[in-house]
């Protein structure tokens, strides 16, 4: 794990990993624990270039680390789903 995190607790489970909030460096951060964290690594790493997604700061082995972004769950948004704006990014792949 990587040194200096602090005030590690519990935030959630999905179907493929469990989710860890706490504190590195004075910024809120996300653990997240899943046998594909490298993939998501690769493709935050990817996004980030794009200033799209939370900033990616960490990969250890099955999970990542990135800065935790407060905002609203996308499955708890109850706006008009025509105001979202959707920019698609070719990526090459």
């Amino acid at each position: 794990m990587l040194k200096g995190i602090k005030d590690l607790k519990y935030l959630a489970k999905g179907k493929r990993s469990e989710v860890y909030i706490g504190n590195y460096k004075n910024k809120k951060i996300i653990v997240k624990k899943s046998k594909r964290a490298k993939i998501e690594a690769k493709w935050l790493k990817l996004l980030n270039k794009y200033q799209i997604g939370p900033k990616f700061i960490f990969l250890g082995k099955n999970y990542l680390i990135y800065e935790f972004v407060k905002g609203e769950r996308i499955l708890d948004y109850k706006g008009d789903i025509k105001s979202i704006q959707i920019n698609y990014i070719n990526t090459g792949f």
